[in-house]
């Protein structure tokens, strides 16, 4: 029979700690996209036209798809 060590049941309570806090922070951070996701839909098209965002841009911006976003400016 096979006894755990101390260092190993530490260890493992560490790896579970951090799988857990991870999965939460991750989720943390979903919940407050998919808020600011429906804040940004129901500004009308002149808000976002102010901050430079159309509409269709909104999950891009949020979720910073493209990496490297280049802004369109109307003259």
């Amino acid at each position: 029979m096979t006894y755990l060590t101390p260092t190993v049941t530490v260890h493992a309570l560490s790896f579970v700690e951090r799988i857990v806090t991870d999965f939460f922070d991750n989720r943390k951070k979903r919940l407050a996209e998919q808020q600011t996701v429906y804040s940004l839909g129901s500004l009308d098209g002149s808000i976002l036209k102010d901050i430079a965002i159309s509409r269709s841009e909104i999950n891009s911006v949020v979720y910073n798809y493209s990496g490297d976003r280049k802004r369109r400016f109307v003259r």
